[in-house]
Order: structure tokens, then C-alpha cells, then sequence
């Protein structure tokens, strides 16, 4: 639903029924956001030549006739459903405060860190969050602001709320996952459409999305006999010094955006040591994944990626470049390769030793004992490399 109340002279329903009542309490709603809204900005046109100017151009444009300023303001009100993409973007006009959702899914972005964060578990139920869209920004105000809907299953939201407890900001592209005992972080590491690496969700749903690291270690006998069980992971988990150098090599106006053809010429050289293209399957790989998952803002002309994508994009790379046979798993030698290729090199300038590692015991296969590493566990070992 979309309210736009200031746009012209709305007459609101006089006759006591329902649909008279939503009119009215979403009218009132929308007043008294737009005057916290207008507020905040004749506070900012203080110190800001160009918000001032727009404060009175709408003032006297408007103002005579109806009282108020800013006709485009409007309420909106969203029913999320799990069948549709909601990718990250920032807004783009002035100002947008949206109060907590009943059933919370907002994940806003920590720039500084890159970082997703459910910033609706922080909130009361009585509080909102304000925030500066790409028009202001633009006209020197506050950073726009990133954002997206993290879309859990909505039966398990509607369960949820009416227990009072709130979501978990999982895609609805794979199951919620599961954790040890403190907590491990999940971060995601984006999901191929195309390529050598495929996901394999274990609901049997073809992920296109974000996935959440599964934390999953069951103690079992089988060879070799090591099971890996995070107890103590950090709770930011970091990047390898290599990924993080060579987000700084590629940004070279460091202004934090990397384009398809930067990542295509950076990753070429990076991973196969090429000058040029890359591989004609990895091209292809980049192109679906960037196609899928890239950002953009009103003031730059072009999509692209920021260092939080950048990084995710980097371990699929990284992934698809020893995985050999193309069949989204790598073997202890290609699991072994790709990480000694992300560990820092010795000091004394001796060759780089094997990096030693562990995996759950059912990445193995139960005949053979041969490592069959998938995405997931990779992407756990690839952030806790230094």
C-alpha cells in the first residue's frame, strides 16, 4: 500500500467503517512522520546551503496554498512474500523512517565493516530508524544508507511473532543454520547461478541468494579421523591479508566500487596470473554472479562491487579456480591449494607450508575417505586465514 497524502486535496472517508478507519490512522501516521522528517531537515539546512535552498523553493511553492512542503512525501506499507528477490540498495530521496516491523526482516549495512546487520533486534517496538536516501546525499547531507530484506520462511515468521520471539535474518533460500555451542557467525558467501560451483541446498531449493554458513560438525569414525568443531569463533570474523590487498589494488580511486570489468582483469591476474581475460567458464561464472548480486547508488553510473561483496565474490572465485572437475566440491589437494594460496608467506622467505585443517566427518566420502569439500566449509576456513 501507498499513501500519498500531500499530493493534492485527498478527502478522507467520513463514513465510520474500516477501510475509513485505515485511511484515517494511516493519514495521521504518515503527518506525523513527515513533520520528524521536516524537522530533521530544517536542522540540517543550518549548516547546508543546498538543503536550505530546497526548504524554500518547496515553501514557496507550496506553502500558500496548502500549508505544508515536500507534496512527494508518502507512507508506504510492505507484505514481503518469499518467492521474490529484495536486493540491497539505498533509497532515493531525502529522508525515510520506518518504524520496527511487526514481523522484523530490515538488515541495514555497517559500511566500515561491511557488515549486514539486523538492526530490528536492536529496536523497541515503539522506536524507528531514520535514515538519509541518495538525493540527499548528494546534496551533501549524511551517506545514503544500504539496505535489504532478510526473508525467513513466513510461517515460521508468523510462529515466531506470535510467541513473541523475533526472526532470524536467514534467506529463505536455505534452511536456518545450525550452531554450536557459544555461537559461530554466519556469513554469507554468495551462491552461483551458473558455473563450476553449484549449491546444493538441503531443502532441494535452488539457491540464487546469499547463503548463511552451516555449522554442522557431528563426531563419527571415518578417515582421516580429525572433525572439526568451532568453539571459540571470533564474533567478526576477518578476511585474509591477500583478499583485502587485492580489493586495494583494484580500487584504485578508492572510493570503495569495483566494476565487472575491474573484478574480470583484477581476478585474471589474481587467480591464474593472467594478463587479460579470464577463462571463458569463470568469465561466465563472474558475469552470472555479478549480474545477481552487484549494487548500485544514484550517484554513480554504473553497478558494482563494494568491499563486503568483493570478498564473497573473491572465495567463489577462489573456489571455482581448483575445483578441478567442476563438480562443487574440492579435494583435500584443491582445498589444500586454494588455502595455501590465501596464507601469508613465511618471513625467512622459505616456500609456504600446508595449511592444517579440519573438516566435519561427513565432508568425507564414506568408501573412499576422499575429502569432498563443499562451499560452505570453505568459506569457513577461507575467514580464519590471517
Amino acid at each position: 500500500m501507498e499513501l500519498h497524502p500531500r499530493a493534492g486535496n485527498a478527502t478522507l472517508p467520513s463514513t465510520a467503517t474500516p477501510s475509513a478507519a485505515l485511511f484515517r490512522s494511516g493519514a495521521s501516521l504518515s503527518a506525523a512522520f513527515h513533520d520528524v522528517c521536516e524537522e530533521v531537515l530544517r536542522a540540517l539546512a543550518a549548516s547546508n546551503a543546498a538543503v536550505a535552498t530546497l526548504l524554500d523553493a518547496e515553501c514557496e511553492g507550496r506553502g500558500a496554498e496548502h500549508g505544508d512542503t515536500f507534496s512527494a512525501s508518502m507512507l508506504r506499507v510492505h507484505q514481503y512474500t518469499e518467492d521474490t528477490e529484495y536486493p540491497a540498495h539505498c533509497d532515493l530521496g531525502l529522508l525515510t523512517l520506518a518504524p520496527r516491523a511487526t514481523l522484523p526482516g530490515l538488515l541495514v549495512q555497517d559500511v566500515g565493516r561491511g557488515e549486514w546487520v539486523a538492526v530490528e533486534e536492536r529496536m523497541g517496538s515503539d522506536e524507528a530508524i531514520l535514515f538519509a536516501g541518495s538525493t540527499l546525499a548528494e546534496m551533501g547531507g549524511p551517506a545514503p544508507l544500504p539496505h535489504k530484506l532478510a526473508v525467513a520462511p513466513l510461517a515460521a515468521l508468523h510462529a515466531r511473532a506470535h510467541h513473541g520471539a523475533m526472526p532470524e535474518a536467514t534467506p529463505v533460500t536455505k534452511p536456518a543454520p545450525r550452531s554450536v555451542d557459544p555461537p559461530v557467525a554466519a556469513s554469507p558467501m554468495l551462491a552461483p547461478t551458473g558455473g563450476a560451483v553449484e549449491p546444493e541446498p538441503a531443502d532441494g531449493s535452488t539457491a540464487h541468494a546469499l547463503l548463511p554458513v552451516v555449522v554442522d560438525a557431528p563426531v563419527t569414525t571415518l578417515p582421516p579421523s580429525a572433525v572439526a568443531m568451532p568453539v571459540a569463533a571470533p564474533a567478526i570474523p576477518g578476511v585474509p591479508a591477500r583478499v583485502r590487498a587485492c580489493f586495494t589494488r583494484l580500487d584504485a580511486d578508492a572510493d570503495g566500487r569495483i566494476s565487472l570489468e575491474d573484478l574480470a582483469a583484477g581476478f585474471a591476474r589474481e587467480l591464474y596470473g593472467a594478463e587479460g581475460a579470464l577463462p571463458a567458464a569463470a568469465r561466465t561464472a563472474l558475469d552470472e554472479l555479478f549480474a545477481a548480486s552487484a549494487i548500485g547508488d544514484w550517484s554513480f553510473g554504473e553497478r558494482y562491487a563494494d568491499k563486503r561483496l568483493f570478498v564473497a565474490l573473491y572465495a567463489n572465485m577462489l573456489f571455482m579456480r581448483h575445483d578441478a572437475d567442476g563438480d562443487g566440491r574440492l579435494t583435500h589437494a584443491e582445498a589444500q591449494a586454494a588455502l595455501k594460496f590465501l596464507a601469508r608467506p613465511p618471513k625467512d622467505g622459505t616456500p609456504k607450508p600446508d595449511v592444517h585443517f579440519a573438516c566435519p566427518a561427513d565432508a568425507y566420502d564414506a568408501q573412499t575417505g576422499e575429502l569432498r569439500m563443499g562451499r560452505e566449509w570453505f568459506w569457513q576456513l577461507f575467514l580464519v586465514l590471517p
